[in-house]
């Protein structure tokens, strides 16, 4: 296995292999919520980072991204289908 050393956000999983890119799985429309779905996929085992989209805005009239790891991002959307997100 070759180790990919172009890692971003210092992301060193279990052996030391690259498991790929942040990305964008879904938007929330505050941190509220962003947080409540950010919680349902961490009890399921799956990294989740927040983003605000706005510099200039409250938390309260911001919308989140949620991301996770491209290698995790199919399993956080059937998570999202099983549980009605």
């Amino acid at each position: 296995d070759i180790i990919n050393n172009n890692r971003l956000d210092n992301n060193q999983p279990k052996g030391g292999r690259f498991m790929g890119a942040w990305i964008v799985i879904h938007m929330a429309r505050s941190q509220r919520e962003a947080q409540r779905l950010s919680d349902k996929l961490t009890d399921e085992g799956i990294l989740v980072k927040l983003k605000p989209v706005y510099k200039n805005k409250s938390e309260q009239e911001n919308y989140y991204e949620l991301m996770v790891l491209s290698s995790e991002a199919e399993e956080a959307r059937e998570i999202f289908l099983e549980k009605g997100f």
